[in-house]
This record gives C-alpha cells, structure tokens and sequence, in this order.
C-alpha cells in the first residue's frame, strides 16, 4: 500500500513537471530560462512553484492617477472600445487587465528593462479575442503611458489562464511621471475658457495640442524598435514631442476631460502606419486628424490649417485608409506574429456621414469671382483683425479654378489689402500688418480643401 502511494505520488509530480515544462514553452515564462541554463535545482524548484502556484506574483504596489478635472464641463469615462465588445468573458477580461494596468510588480520583465504588471486572469478566449481585449483597454485609457503594449500568456494551478502586461518605469518613474502628467494637463485645461459649446471646446483642444507640440521625426525612426514616449500622452504632454498616436491618446484624454467623447482609429496615411481620433460634436461624428494638422517644422510664420478637422467617412479616405475591424483578426496571424509585428484592426464605430461642423464649411470665406467685389471682402476682414488681434483667415474658390490662377489673385488681394488696412489702422487704432503668409496648395490636394487658403497675418508688436 505504502509503495502504491509512493508511487502515485512520484507519478503526480512527474506529471506535473511536464505540464509545467509544457506550459512554460507556450507562456514564455522565466522557469525555462533557468532550466536550459543549468540552475540549481533549488531555483529551479522556487520558479516551479512559482508557476504552479502564482506565489511570485503576490506583491505589487498599486498606481492611483488623480486626472485634473475642468471647473466648466463634466469629465466623461469614454470607453467606446468596451461598449464594442461581445460577450461576457471578453467584458470580464477586459476588467481584468484593466485593473491589473495600475498594479505594478516588482519583477523584472525581461529585455528593456520593463516591470510586470499583475497577472490578469482570463475567461476562455481566443489568442485573437486577448489580443483584441487587450487593445480595447489600452484604446480606452489614454493615460495609461508605462505599458508597452508587450505580453505574455500563461497558466497555473492558482491563478487560473492569466495574462502578464508590462510597464516600461517601475513604479516609483511612475508616480512621479503621473504627478508631471497631472500638472500638464490641469495647465492645457486652464487654456479652455469655460461656458463654450462642444465645437469650440474641441477647437480648443485642437489648438491647444498644436501649439504645443512638435512631430517627433526622430522618434519616427525607432518606433517599431523600442517604447516610444512620443506614443504616449506623456510624451505629447509633458515631452511636448509626439508620434500619431500621441496626438491621438492626448486629443481623447483632453476632449474626455472637457466631456467630448473620442474613440482612436488606426489606419494607414502618407505610405505610414497611422492614428487619428473620431469625435462627436452635438450627436454627430467625424474624424479628427491633430497629427496632419500640426506642421511639422517649426517656424516664425506656422501655417493656419484644419484641413483634417472633422471630416466624413467619405472625405478621410481620400488620403487615410481606414484599417478593417477586430473580426478579420485570426488566430493565425496571432501564432505568426513576433514582438515588433503591429496589427491595426478598429473596433466598430458610428459612421461620420455630417460635414456640419467641418471647419472650413463654417469659417471659410466663399470667393465666387476673382473680380474687384471679392478683393473688398477681403480687405475689410483684414481691417476687422487689425482691430480684433486675430490672425487667421481662410478663403475657399470654387473647384474648378486653376490653383495657379487662384494663388496670382489672391497674392495680389491680400497685398493691396494689408496696404488698405494698415491705412485705417492709423485712425482705428488698429494693429500694423508687416506681412501674412498663406498655405500653399497643389491640384493634387484631396479635392474638399484643395482649393481652400489660409492665411496668417502677422503683426508688428
């Protein structure tokens, strides 16, 4: 009898070790490091138990972010990646991971660096309902800027299937990010008058972040490489530096934070990876592109532009292509893909059918005829910024106008109306123009703003 038990015994350990090596070689986890590497059977035996049992996992500090809120307009949760979401197990995952966002191990994860962050146990899902889960909670909390987007699977007999997630800081680069961030948005809050309709408030933000923030051309480089702050909105924030998609994390955190709901779109724009922002601006939606806004040097006379503010489904595609949706995402593309492979999958979306709040459709100045009348329109705006300080104008030309054609008149225009204009400033008191630059277009611009000017006036001070 004794030597039965002893026998079952030898044969449940035996058994376990072998799930255990099996499940190792599928998870990633560190105990086959060790194994190939000759450790004692001591270390050997500590990782074991650790994967058996979850005890390596017990001990993390937890991340509490106090996001700064606007006295005018009421902060919304927007989590339109998770109102997407099917079933039950892929909702109780996705709270899962969530919470295990803010709690921050003291294990090493590896190359670069990283820190775990707590295991996160998983319902029965699919590789590419994790992967899919995984990017809804991350699309969901811009704030979010130490995970990697990295992860492994795993399984034991106390935690259940789990998946481990990874921070680039430990937890103490963390806090002191978080308080930096804080500071940084409770600043671009202060920047937001209160009182002001979601248009304007999405203005706001616009502006804001573009006259802020610089396109990180160097950053671009080392993307696909290595963690990237400019993807954050840490980098875009505090950094001031920023990639697509930290344009697009800073622009849905700060429309959430002013009570505008945003969503992130992934894509393809300009031959490069791509993101962008959907918005929606009183019941209706339309992208927003901050990224494709923002010039990317840095000049004494910076092009006004909104050329991608608010646009239709129609209009975006003219130059963004819209990646297809989570349910084109197999299994089998999960198994093929390595550390560096970037999947763009969106999770569904209201269509942007609207051009109601498009900028150039509200702000632009119609110009029918190139003649005398239409050279007056433009002076008398002139005059009325020289007194009001503002320095933008924007014209529209019918589509059927030579570019060519339309830049010699409008040249033309404005000089003789900075002329007419600082005239008047002497018995207004008006603001002296020194000169304006305009933005140059091509007959191979997308056809809803190729033949929209805007025009920057600048003033001697």
């Amino acid at each position: 009898m004794k030597r039965t038990t002893k026998l079952i015994i030898a044969l449940l350990l035996i058994a376990a070790v072998f799930w255990l090596l099996i499940s190792i070689m599928t998870s990633g986890c560190s105990t086959l490091h060790h194994v190939i590497n000759g450790s004692s059977y001591d270390v050997i035996f500590d990782a074991c138990h650790d994967d058996l049992f979850g005890a390596g996992n017990n001990h993390y500090s937890t991340v509490e972010l106090a996001l700064p809120s606007h006295s005018g307009y009421t902060a919304i949760a927007d989590k339109t990646a998770y109102d997407s979401l099917t079933s039950d197990a892929q909702r109780k995952a996705y709270k899962n991971i969530e919470a295990s966002l803010f709690r921050i191990t003291e294990n090493g994860g590896g190359e670069n660096g990283r820190y775990e962050l707590s295991r996160a146990s998983l319902p029965v899902l699919t590789s590419a309902e994790i992967f899919m889960v995984k990017e809804a909670v991350l699309a969901d909390h811009p704030e979010i800027f130490w995970v990697t987007g990295n992860y492994t699977l795993g399984s034991n007999m106390h935690d259940g299937s789990y998946i481990v997630l990874y921070s680039n800081y430990s937890y103490d680069d963390i806090i002191t990010r978080a308080r930096t961030l804080e500071q940084n948005i409770a600043e671009a809050l202060r920047s937001i008058p209160g009182g002001l309709g979601e248009l304007e408030r999405e203005l706001a933000v616009h502006d804001y972040l573009v006259s802020n923030t610089q396109y990180d051309t160097e950053s671009v480089k080392l993307v696909d490489d290595h963690f990237i702050d400019a993807s954050t909105s840490y980098g875009t924030l505090v950094n001031r530096k920023a990639l697509c998609s930290g344009y697009s994390f800073a622009a849905k955190l700060l429309l959430n934070r002013v009570g505008i709901s945003s969503g992130v779109i992934k894509g393809v724009s300009k031959d490069m990876g791509h993101m962008w922002n959907i918005v929606r601006i009183d019941g209706e939606w339309y992208h927003l592109d901050v990224t494709w806004d923002d010039p990317v040097t840095i000049s004494a006379d910076p092009g006004c532009r909104y050329d991608y503010f608010n646009l239709t489904d129609e209009y975006i595609s003219e130059d963004h292509e819209i990646a297809g949706g989570y349910e084109l995402l197999t299994n089998e593309v999960i198994a093929n893909q390595d550390e560096d492979s970037a999947n763009f999958y969106n999770f569904p979306r209201e269509a942007c059918v609207s051009d109601k709040a498009n900028f150039y459709r509200l702000f632009a100045t119609e110009i029918t005829y190139l003649n005398s009348d239409s050279k007056s329109i433009i002076t008398e705006e002139m005059k009325s910024h020289s007194i009001s300080g503002e320095t933008s104008l924007y014209y529209s030309f019918p589509r059927s106008m030579d570019n060519a054609v339309i830049e010699k008149w409008l040249d033309s225009s404005l000089s003789s109306a900075i002329s007419a204009s600082n005239k008047a400033a002497k018995a207004n008191g008006g603001k002296k123009i020194l000169r304006c630059s305009r933005v140059v277009r091509s007959e191979d611009s997308p056809s809803h703003w190729s033949r929209v000017y805007c025009v920057t006036l600048i003033f001697d001070e």
